[in-house]
């Protein structure tokens, strides 16, 4: 089975991923998690040249699938979210409307292979104060997180949310307490497979 969280950063992706792979351990399930910031060391592209960067960045995640041999992955952003970062270069000017409508595409026949997909959602002014009291930083992180990359993000999260509204997704709002949410992907995970 494969998982995937996505959404805006520091959104609590993260921390609910945590909280998952320790309840299905204890199920005696095999976890292995893709994290985005694991991923972000192996690519030697800065990510202002985001087309190429987010395109290695989601071979990776392939990649890493292809290989799992875990009953469950957790991916920490996947295919769900990929269109996002593209839609991002199309506001930018830097990839038309045609080549936008490939790396789409190309992102929906890998979204097939999502068994489910969770989306929690923030806005940008929680994004950016969580991520100054986080003290987390990363390549990609320094990069996206302010006022106008995150301004974009969110109106790109906004059209895939449209778009994504009838497929099999839990939105979620993650301003909400922290095992409040977890309670909530585990009752909608229990209708959508039986995880013991």
């Amino acid at each position: 089975m494969i998982i995937e969280f996505w959404g805006p950063p520091r959104s609590g992706k993260s921390e609910q991923i945590k909280l998952l792979k320790k309840l299905y351990h204890m199920m005696g399930k095999t976890v292995e998690v893709i994290e985005d910031r694991e991923i972000e060391k192996e690519i030697n592209i800065p990510p202002e040249k985001a087309l190429e960067y987010n395109t290695l960045f989601f071979m990776k995640i392939l990649e890493k699938m292809l290989d799992s041999q875990s009953e469950i992955i957790i991916l920490d952003r996947g295919f769900h979210d990929m269109p996002a970062w593209y839609i991002i270069e199309h506001f930018n000017k830097k990839i038309t409307e045609e080549q936008l409508g490939v790396l789409i595409s190309f992102c929906e026949i890998w979204q097939k292979f999502i068994d489910l997909a969770i989306f929690i959602d923030i806005d940008f002014k929680t994004s950016m104060l969580r991520h100054k009291n986080t003290g987390v930083t990363g390549i990609t992180d320094d990069y996206v997180i302010n006022k106008e990359y995150l301004s974009l993000m969110r109106k790109a999260y906004d059209m895939l949310k449209i778009k994504y509204s009838t497929h099999n997704i839990l939105f979620l709002d993650g301003r909400k307490e922290m095992m409040q949410l977890h309670e909530t992907i585990v009752e909608w995970l229990k209708t959508r497979h039986n995880p013991g």
